[in-house]
């Protein structure tokens, strides 16, 4: 069975109290001390200061590259729900400050 992720007002929680760890969500870390990436599928990704959230959908970690993941959302026009990975208009990766990752605590 699902969790309700209803807010007192019994509305949806927005993208941006998403993005700030409100209610059930907490923010976390992406990368632990020894700059392993914590980040996993399932896990929320808070972009664009908090205006938009997507599902993150896959994680990639390389060798000689900037690590980054692959995430679903909507909202975005005529592709709605499609997969989007790293990309040159929309960056992905994982240590981008202006990309915050959430999860359900």
């Amino acid at each position: 069975m699902g969790r309700n992720i209803i807010n007192a007002n019994g509305n949806y929680y927005s993208a941006n109290q998403i993005y700030n760890g409100a209610g059930p969500f907490e923010i976390i870390e992406k990368r632990d001390a020894n700059k392993k990436v914590l980040i996993s599928v399932g896990d929320i990704a808070c972009m664009l200061g908090g205006i938009h959230v997507e599902i993150v959908t896959q994680v990639n970690i390389y060798s000689f590259y900037d690590d980054d993941f692959c995430s679903r959302g909507s909202g975005r026009g005529d592709d709605d729900g499609k997969e989007r990975c790293e990309e040159v208009k929309t960056s992905r990766e994982i240590d981008n400050s202006s990309i915050r990752f959430a999860r359900l605590k």
